[in-house]
């Protein structure tokens, strides 16, 4: 594997291989964070997002993989699909904060205790602005809200180690909605640039970006609107 090789994979990004979407209009974006995994000759890239989906009412992950070595991926109109979505939160616990004034919501099957002071942050005009809550919430125990081993190894194979996760990086929206494809090519700029050396060399102490990191969901203020 090279540089070239993980760059122009990820610049080949289409309706079956999604690059990670932080103002998508349909979901409110939580916290985000990229995974690498490698070894000589095998590596993936799994972006994460936490979302809230206000039409179906819930909490998940999506991962997007990109790689030369996924297993296990969902087909979808005759061709492998690169993303797979977790949910965290369901319905009938979201539920319960807003209708019942829960004092903890359901994560998975652990129970995340909440202070007051967060429902009073989160209340507009007497009402639980609930993506703003959940949003919240997520920042102050984002493992929580982080995929899981078990979920980011769904289409990993198990013996592929991780090697680095990134928190806090430059993104610039790359549509693979429209055709051909709009916005910043991925190897256009220092964030995949980097991740790709760090891939090849397996060296997480390349990672010193100059671009400053805006991936945060205050700068997405269209995530979740439609």
């Amino acid at each position: 594997m090279n540089e070239i090789e993980i760059l122009s994979e990820l610049d080949d990004s289409n309706p079956s291989k999604c690059f990670i979407d932080l103002e998508h209009i349909y979901y409110y974006t939580m916290g985000n964070r990229i995974n690498l995994f490698a070894d000589d000759s095998r590596w993936v890239i799994a972006f994460e997002k936490t979302f809230f989906n206000p039409r179906d009412n819930y909490v998940g992950v999506e991962v997007n993989y990109f790689g030369n070595c996924m297993i296990d991926l969902d087909i979808n109109n005759g061709a492998e699909f690169n993303t797979k979505w977790f949910p965290i939160v369901l319905p009938e616990d979201i539920d319960a904060v807003v209708n019942d004034q829960a004092k903890n919501i359901k994560v998975r099957d652990q129970l995340v205790r909440f202070k007051d002071t967060l429902i009073n942050v989160a209340t507009k005009h007497d009402e639980l602005d609930f993506p703003l809550f959940i949003r919240l919430l997520d920042e102050q125990v984002p493992e929580i809200f982080r995929a899981t081993n078990e979920e980011l190894y769904a289409s990993i194979p198990s013996d592929l180690d991780k090697i680095f996760a990134i928190d806090h990086w430059h993104y610039k929206p790359y549509f693979f909605y429209d055709s051909p494809v709009s916005g910043s090519k991925p190897s256009s700029y220092e964030t995949f640039q980097l991740i790709a050396k760090i891939l090849v060399e397996q060296d997480s102490t390349l990672w010193n970006p100059i671009l400053e990191p805006n991936n945060n969901w205050r700068n997405y203020p269209l995530a979740g609107t439609h």
